[in-house]
């Protein structure tokens, strides 16, 4: 189970190749670790290494490269493709389509060093020769030397409301980035990029917390104690100006602060995830508690992530996942986190219950068809020993939301 943060585009080996059957043109299913994405016949081989291409994956439409891959969308001012999860096939045999892969030699960038690498280890077999380049390589993301962007759906809807009794602009002030001095962000690897699961002895009797994943924007608010010199000493330099900063933020104790998934707000113009800590009274129940402590979770509901959960007019809502311990540097025990959001009165996020792995499933594959049977986004999975998780998105709901 790898925790490091997610590569859009990597160096990966062809694993496996079948034909779709029911395809007019001759295609293929590449299986690229846990992944599966369709080819062209004859442009790949078993054992061979290529680029691969998340999901979420912009690419821009200004590179030849790219050129022929569909439809063309804009993205931040930026035109290019955006890569999503695909059907292909008919009747019995329909398959999904998750990423695209593209051979190393129309990126010189990346090929150029593995191909002077591949001349002087003429004597190594691929399979050898392999392995080398993937422990050399096989944790780059070559996103950025390519030009590749995250694709991301705007969390938050650009109509405000008028009728909140918190006001709440949508286009929220910032303080700076997101703190991950103080907290982790909840960023978590899918379940195709965790290939020890089902080979690894350690995750035999390995307890799991399963819950649901809810579909909205990721939330951070923290408590730091002024008792905690070191720690508040650390927290960014607040705006001056007369009025820019709210009555909820600098407290007697302590300092209380909010987070979106990128980026630190301000109490005023903090939109709709201030408005969400003040309708919970998150600064007073924190403060009261006094520990150095960053909640994170989910804010659903009404105009925001265009409201897959089904909220009602103006209903929005904070559903804690996780507590961050900021002093001990980690998470608390799920059971813990969840014995926290009562104390603050905040909602959990749906606990389906303690499981192992083994005894309820036999693969990945596995996995992905219980988070298809259930309806919503998806399941996550947390290892109640060491603190990693995982998420197993419901295929059926991306191709749902075009996600």
């Amino acid at each position: 189970m790898d925790t490091a943060p997610r590569k859009l585009v990597s160096l990966r080996v062809v694993h496996d190749l079948y034909p779709i059957r029911s395809t007019l043109n001759k295609q293929y299913i590449a299986e690229i670790d846990g992944w599966s994405c369709v080819v062209d016949a004859g442009k790949f081989r078993v054992g061979q290494l290529a680029l691969y291409f998340e999901i979420d994956c912009f690419l821009p439409e200004s590179d030849p490269r790219f050129a022929g891959l569909g439809s063309i969308s804009t993205f931040k001012g930026e035109r290019g493709h955006r890569i999503q999860t695909k059907v292909f096939g008919r009747g019995g045999n329909v398959v999904t389509s998750q990423g695209i892969l593209m051979r190393l030699e129309n990126f010189p960038e990346v090929h150029e060093p593995i191909k002077k690498l591949r001349d002087d280890l003429d004597f190594m077999d691929n399979k050898a020769f392999n392995a080398i380049v993937m422990f050399w390589q096989g944790n780059w993301d070559f996103s950025t030397d390519i030009g590749v962007t995250k694709w991301e759906a705007p969390a938050i809807s650009a109509t405000p409301d008028p009728g909140a009794a918190i006001p709440a602009p949508v286009a929220a002030s910032t303080l700076g980035g997101f703190p991950t001095w103080l907290c982790k962000k909840s960023d978590h690897s899918r379940v195709q990029d965790c290939p020890n699961l089902f080979v690894s002895a350690k995750y035999r009797n390995a307890v799991f917390q399963e819950s649901v994943k809810m579909d909205g924007a990721s939330m951070t608010v923290y408590f730091v104690s002024k008792s905690s010199a070191e720690l508040y000493a650390s927290l960014r330099e607040l705006p001056r100006g007369q009025g820019e900063v709210g009555p909820n933020t600098v407290l007697p104790n302590g300092r209380f602060g909010v987070c979106s998934h990128h980026v630190e707000l301000a109490e005023r113009g903090g939109g709709f995830f201030w408005e969400a800590a003040l309708r919970n009274d998150l600064p007073r129940k924190m403060a009261a508690l006094g520990r150095d402590v960053a909640v994170q979770g989910e804010l659903v509901g009404d105009k925001v992530a265009e409201n897959r959960e089904g909220f009602g007019a103006g209903e929005r809502d904070f559903y804690v996942f996780a507590v961050w311990d900021i002093k001990a540097g980690r998470h608390m025990h799920p059971r813990v986190a969840e014995q926290r959001a009562k104390e603050l009165g905040l909602k959990h996020v749906p606990v389906l219950g303690y499981v192992k792995l083994w005894e309820i499933a036999k693969s990945r594959e596995d996995l992905l068809q219980r988070a298809t049977r259930r309806k919503g986004e998806g399941l996550v999975f947390k290892n109640v020993r060491d603190g990693r998780w995982f998420k197993v998105h419901s295929n059926t709901y991306l191709l749902e939301h075009r996600l």
